[in-house]
Formats: C-alpha cells, sequence, structure tokens
C-alpha cells in the first residue's frame, strides 16, 4: 500500500545514469519536498565514485575486464569524437584495399645512352693541327672536314719528287729505271699522307668527344686521338639494377626511360639482355647490367652518353607487398642468424 514512489538516477558529470535510488513511502509518510530530493540527489552523486569501485571490486576478474572493455567501445562507438572514427574507417578501407588490390610494380634502375657505332678518328702522322673545326655535341654529316694537318712540308716534298720523277730531270741525272720506280713510290706515298691529312667524318653522326680550341695548332703525333664520333641511329640504353631487383627483371619486358636533359619527355624501351654478373660500383652496392633497345625512330637531340633514370616492368602484385617488401627484407637481414 504505498503512495508515493521516487526514483533518483545517479550520473557522473552529466553522463548517462549509472545507478539508480529507488524510494518508497508508505501511506502514512507525507510526500517528499524537492528540496529534501534535491539535497538528496546530490549527496548519492558525490558518493557514486566509490559505489562504484565497491562495485567493480565485488566482480570476478573476468567480468571486470569485460566491464572496462565494454565501456571503452562505448566511448570509442559512441556519439562524439568523429574525426578519429572517420580516420579509423579510412585507415581500415585503406589496409583492405592493400590486402585485396594489386598494383604493377616496376624495378627503378640508373640509365645511359649508349652505342656500338663509334669510331676514333686520330693522326695519321707526327705533325701539328693546322684547322680544327669540330667540337663536342653537334651533328656532323658523312664526309664532312673535322680537321686537318699541317700539309706545308707534305707539299714541299711533293714538289721535289715530282721534280725528280720529271722525265727531263731524269734524263739529265741519267737515273736508272729502278732509282726512277723509287721516286715513283716516294711521290705516291707522300701525295697519300697529304690525303691522310685530313681527318673526315666516316658516316652521319655526333661528335662526342674532341675540342676544337683544344686541337687548333696543337703538336699530334701518329695515333693520336683527334676526335670520336657515334652513330646516333645504333643507340641503345644500358641499365644499372640494383641487387635487390635483379631478379625481377626478365628479357623481353617493357619498360620507359626518362633522360635528365628532357625529364618531361618518356622513351619506351625494351629489355633485350641482363648480364649475370654483378659488378660494384662505388658505395652503392652491387648492381647488374641490363641492356635495352629504345622503342621508336631516335629523336634528333638524343646523345651517346645521356644519363637519366629508368623504370622496368617487373609483373602486378599486392600493393601491401610493394609498400611493405624493402622493409621486411631488411628486418629479415637484421634478425637472421
Amino acid at each position: 500500500g504505498p503512495r508515493h514512489l521516487l526514483s533518483l538516477p545517479l550520473a557522473r558529470h552529466g553522463g548517462p545514469p549509472v545507478a539508480a535510488l529507488l524510494l518508497v513511502f508508505d501511506g502514512a509518510a507525507p510526500a517528499p519536498e524537492p528540496a529534501a530530493v534535491q539535497r538528496l540527489q546530490q549527496a548519492l552523486a558525490a558518493q557514486l565514485p566509490w559505489l562504484q569501485t565497491l562495485q567493480q571490486q565485488s566482480q570476478p576478474w573476468f567480468a571486470r575486464t569485460l566491464a572496462a572493455a565494454r565501456e571503452r567501445a562505448a566511448r570509442w562507438l559512441g556519439p562524439g569524437r568523429l574525426g578519429l572514427k572517420t580516420a579509423g574507417v579510412l585507415l581500415g578501407l585503406g589496409l583492405l584495399y592493400s590486402l585485396v588490390a594489386q598494383w604493377d610494380y616496376r624495378v627503378s634502375a640508373s640509365a645511359q645512352l649508349a652505342t656500338d657505332q663509334v669510331r676514333v678518328l686520330g693522326a695519321m702522322f707526327d705533325g701539328r693541327v693546322e684547322e680544327a673545326r669540330a667540337s663536342a655535341g653537334p651533328a656532323v654529316a658523312e664526309g664532312e672536314l673535322l680537321a686537318r694537318l699541317d700539309r706545308r712540308g707534305l707539299r714541299q716534298q711533293e714538289s721535289e719528287a715530282d721534280k725528280a720523277r720529271a722525265g727531263g730531270a731524269l734524263a739529265d741525272l741519267e737515273v736508272s729505271s729502278a732509282r726512277a720506280a723509287q721516286a715513283q713510290a716516294r711521290l705516291a706515298r707522300v701525295r697519300e699522307q697529304i690525303a691522310l691529312a685530313e681527318a673526315r667524318a666516316p658516316f652521319a653522326g655526333v661528335v662526342v668527344e674532341g675540342e676544337r680550341q683544344d686541337l687548333q695548332g696543337a703538336p699530334v703525333r701518329k695515333g693520336d686521338k683527334l676526335y670520336r664520333i657515334a652513330r646516333v641511329e645504333g643507340l641503345y640504353a644500358t641499365l644499372q639494377v640494383g641487387e635487390r631487383d635483379a631478379a625481377r627483371v626478365r628479357a623481353g619486358a617493357g619498360g620507359e626511360l626518362v633522360l635528365l636533359a628532357r625529364p618531361d619527355e618518356r622513351m619506351a624501351l625494351k629489355v633485350v639482355s641482363v648480364v649475370p654478373v654483378a659488378q660494384t660500383q662505388g658505395t652503392g652496392g652491387n648492381h647488374f647490367l641490363v641492356r635495352a633497345e629504345l622503342v621508336g625512330a631516335p629523336a634528333g637531340w638524343w646523345r651517346p652518353g645521356m644519363s637519366g633514370t629508368a623504370r622496368i616492368d617487373a609483373g602486378r602484385e599486392p600493393v601491401i607487398w610493394i609498400l611493405t617488401h624493402r622493409i621486411v627484407d631488411t628486418v629479415r637481414l637484421w634478425l637472421w642468424w
């Protein structure tokens, strides 16, 4: 037969209620006054942390652990913390994508243009460079004059030999037929040297070595190098692939090449062969030499020796592997014993 029931929800710092006090008044008791109810609720709110501690201590350890986990989950999954939740969702989606999706894996390598069609023009006899017309860089046509050795001494020898060969002079000197043949051979040899005094381009190409200002008037000996000329049409790319990725490069694989001279232009390439012997260059570790042909017609600005960066196609791999395989390999090496 109670006449009054009073339920007081208890909460901390404006949060959701965690306890409630139910007061039952019998028929003889008067109804509680609002001011008394408020004072009672304030007093109980101050005792609430102590009551919660007693409740937790009275539970077994697994129940306490479950309650703490449930509280943290409610804090994270409940309303609020929108930025952190959005970041967590995006991180989870990114991880799922990296596990499922695949990307094209490309091996990086340093690259340089090279050619096997190179000709060295050297001095054919001892002398001095009378005229030098070319320097490294520009293209030259087949047969174009690049340099000429001093021919004044040869011209004088030619004149003397020609006079000795003349029939009138031979008659006066009563030179025998053997001496006449000797004079004729000497004249032919002098004229051959005069012809060899001119260094001309053996084919259309570019001058890759030799400077006009250095050669002009310089003394040279027979065999000294004057110019080195390369044919542009036969250019190919030599790539230096690191030891980590060398096993993934196969003959026939495609790729792209970018040169430092024009990094905005990409050139397609195709791997021809991989030299199966490692080469050591400085502190960069071991590298493997890869030869690749350039797909398409050569551009007019290409020059042998130009360097750049290449990317070689090595198949498709999971995104997570592409992003982490180097770190994983490094850790494996550290933990190996």
